[in-house]
């Protein structure tokens, strides 16, 4: 999918999120654009956006230093095999690289385009979410990874 038309896609999710915003949306901004969440397992950027005025400022949440830190000491990923969990969570996705391997659950992948890298820096840190667009790697989001659980070894 190429950058402009995801962009449009997360300015209809802002859109959708922002007017009913419930407990679990959460915003922030920068000089880069802006950073929103409905819920705690992944966020999206909007380069080069403000948001203004969504309500209380309780809803506003450092998600720019997040995902500064993740874009920071983020390696790109292997997107390897799908894995069950035993814990009813569903199939997860395993991503590593050299340093380390995380584990996301694969409805929350399937949100970001096909074309989507993903780097990681951790097991337990946000897995940041780009388009390769123009020579340059264009940040889109990030997901969180699944922690403290017990993975059965089966491929799928």
């Amino acid at each position: 999918m190429k950058l402009a038309k995801w962009n449009e896609k997360v300015h209809a999710i802002f859109e959708d999120a922002s007017l009913y915003p419930d407990a679990d949306f959460h915003y922030d901004v920068d000089d880069s654009g802006a950073y929103f969440c409905n819920n705690r397992f992944y966020a999206f950027y909007m380069p080069g956006e403000t948001i203004y005025g969504i309500g209380n400022n309780d809803r506003k949440a450092p998600l720019s230093a997040l995902f500064q830190t993740a874009i920071k000491n983020g390696k790109l990923a292997n997107v390897n095999e799908t894995v069950m969990l035993d814990c009813k969570k569903g199939k997860v996705r395993k991503l590593a690289n050299e340093t380390c391997t995380a584990y996301v659950q694969e409805k929350f992948l399937r949100i970001f385009p096909k074309n989507t890298s993903y780097y990681i820096c951790g097991h337990n840190r946000p897995v940041v979410a780009g388009i390769w667009e123009n020579d340059k790697l264009n940040v889109i989001g990030i997901v969180m990874p699944i922690v403290g659980y017990r993975f059965l070894a089966t491929n799928r």
